[in-house]
């Protein structure tokens, strides 16, 4: 809750089970990739900045996770590929164009050189 009273909810990877730093990566991540920006890897530090702030006011996270999440996040990427591949009987195969996978080596090929370190 904030100073105004308001409550903030966050879903980390739809209330799956999982391990805090990927859950936590997978939501910074997602806020991240879905904003054009000039800067990603400054956003990032910030959103991650200010999310580990209040998280870690409860339960904090080693230092080998916190310097994980850029690399969480990219494995979530390549994940989240594998299951589309995996479901296209049920959900389409427009994802499958090669236009569509060229576009998105990019975007991991991009994640990686800017947040490898």
């Amino acid at each position: 809750m904030n100073s105004e009273g308001k409550i903030s909810v966050y879903d980390f990877e739809r209330i799956g089970y999982g391990w805090r730093a990927y859950e936590i990566a997978s939501y910074i991540g997602h806020i991240v990739t879905h904003r054009v920006v000039s800067d990603s890897p400054k956003l990032f530090s910030v959103i991650q900045k200010h999310l580990l702030e209040g998280y870690e006011s409860i339960l904090p996270l080693s230092n080998p996770e916190k310097e994980s999440l850029p690399d969480f996040y990219l494995m979530r990427r390549i994940w989240m590929n594998r299951v589309c591949c995996d479901q296209f009987i049920n959900w389409g195969s427009s994802f499958l164009s090669i236009s569509r996978w060229k576009r998105e080596i990019q975007k991991l090929k991009s994640w990686q050189e800017n947040f490898s370190r």
